[in-house]
């Protein structure tokens, strides 16, 4: 059985998303930061422990570059589970030294609290710092935020805030934001090794995936991974910027040649490298913190949504039958004509956002499914998203009383029905193929731990 797209074992999941253990020196690498980290707040004026919330946890470190600078906040990575502020204080040196105020932000930790009460908390650093920039001798006007790993998710989710509604602020609080190693689909967790201590339900996976809460507006995003991470580092990088650029927003990707899942952070704070340089200008120039750098072309967002709606008001199309989750994020295609007609025309998906030879972005309310031609070139060095070339699987869970209006549809649509599993613990599954060879499965919302819609 599938857990989370090709991979069928939790072995499977923790090879590509245990960094630690894919890296030798780690421990090593993770020493020599405490140790920079305790040097850098000895050496430079700093204000520690300023509390932006009530619970202990929610502190950042301040450290000042003179009146009226730009303020730079840094989330710390550690799957959510690990760390603190103070074992990343290193970060900050090179950054102050450029004239940018920089906030390290603490928070609480897994299994102590849900990884919604960390989004949480990060969105209320950003809120605070806001409201008090002035005073703390910055300016509101230029903050933008990074963050590495389980921070990079951080930053993606601060990216996707809704700031007017969820706290009085302005739409565009945050100016640019820079993901590091970021996660940006939770789905790989609930079956790997960090489960024990995230204890993630799927609702809090979509909830807490950037990618399935895309927001309508957004600032601009560098996404950064190492050319040496996992497969699947680099591939949830690739799918996020597809998806943040197929909605119309601004993003862009840089791959950082020789870097491993530590030393990408090494390489963002060392003055000698090109991706300092890169972070120090997002922070103080952030209107051009995607200058020079490879990005897709952004999809006509008002062409896009005129197209579904002539799309769901064609002559003769069956009412959609509702969909209450998909559980794929990206597949290879051949054909995307061949592929429009099958899951937008036959399937009743929404086109969000297209690059005509290269994606088409399909979301059906909060869930999405990016599908990709193989031969397209989409960022420099970055190979799609779905590793090698071949079929993959999407999985839509659907209201158990449709699966046989679903056969129905196919099958009246020529659509072959290959194979019909009953679950021992109830519930059924039926696969077909799309056009490209991929298997698509409609399933009982209860395999999946789903409750019915």
């Amino acid at each position: 059985m599938r857990l989370y797209r090709e991979f069928t074992s939790r072995e499977a999941i923790d090879r590509e998303y245990d960094a630690a253990a894919a890296v030798a020196d780690s421990a090593a690498i993770v020493e020599r930061w405490g140790r920079e980290s305790a040097r850098v707040r000895e050496a430079l004026p700093c204000r520690l422990g300023l509390r932006y919330g009530p619970t202990r946890a929610e502190y950042l470190d301040l450290f000042p570059a003179g009146p009226g600078a730009p303020l730079h906040l840094f989330f710390h990575g550690g799957y959510w589970r690990r760390f603190s502020a103070r074992d990343f204080s290193f970060v900050v040196e090179p950054l102050v030294a450029e004239g940018i105020a920089v906030a390290v932000v603490n928070y609480a930790l897994c299994p102590q609290v849900t990884i919604d009460e960390i989004v949480r908390q990060a969105r209320a650093a950003v809120a605070w710092a806001f409201v008090h920039a002035r005073e703390l001798g910055c300016d509101p006007d230029r903050i933008t935020v990074s963050g590495h790993s389980a921070g990079g998710h951080l930053v993606a989710m601060l990216a996707c805030t809704d700031w007017p509604g969820g706290y009085d602020l302005p739409a565009d609080l945050l100016k640019a934001g820079a993901p590091v190693s970021g996660l940006f689909d939770l789905g790989p967790f609930p079956w790997s090794f960090l489960q024990p201590w995230l204890r993630l339900d799927l609702d809090q996976v979509v909830r807490n995936s950037p990618i399935l809460q895309l927001p309508d507006r957004g600032p601009p995003l560098l996404l950064i991974v190492g050319a040496e991470e996992s497969g699947e580092f680099r591939r949830q990088s690739a799918s996020f910027l597809e998806a943040w650029c197929g909605r119309g927003l601004p993003g862009a990707l840089l791959e950082v040649e020789g870097a491993d899942h530590f030393t990408v952070l090494d390489r963002l704070v060392d003055p000698g490298h090109a991706l300092f340089a890169r972070l120090a200008q997002l922070a103080r120039e952030p209107d051009r913190a995607l200058d020079g750098v490879f990005a897709p072309a952004p999809a006509d967002r008002a062409g896009a949504r005129a197209q579904e709606r002539t799309l769901g008001a064609t002559a003769g199309r069956a009412a959609p039958l509702r969909i209450a989750h998909v559980l794929e994020t990206a597949l290879y295609v051949d054909d995307l004509a061949a592929a429009r007609r099958f899951y937008v025309e036959l399937l009743g998906l929404s086109v969000h956002g297209e690059r005509p030879g290269v994606f088409l972005f399909l979301r059906l309310e909060r869930a999405m499914l990016l599908l990709f031609d193989p031969t397209a070139t989409i960022h420099q060095r970055t190979p799609p998203p779905h590793g090698a070339r071949g079929p993959g699987h999407v999985c839509f869970a659907v209201p158990e009383a449709e699966l046989d209006a679903w056969r129905a549809r196919l099958e009246a649509a020529g659509v072959a029905i290959e194979h019909e599993q009953h679950w021992p613990g109830g519930g059924r599954s039926l696969y077909v193929r799309d056009p490209a060879g991929n298997s698509v499965e409609f399933a009982s919302p209860r395999i999946w731990g789903f409750s019915e819609p």
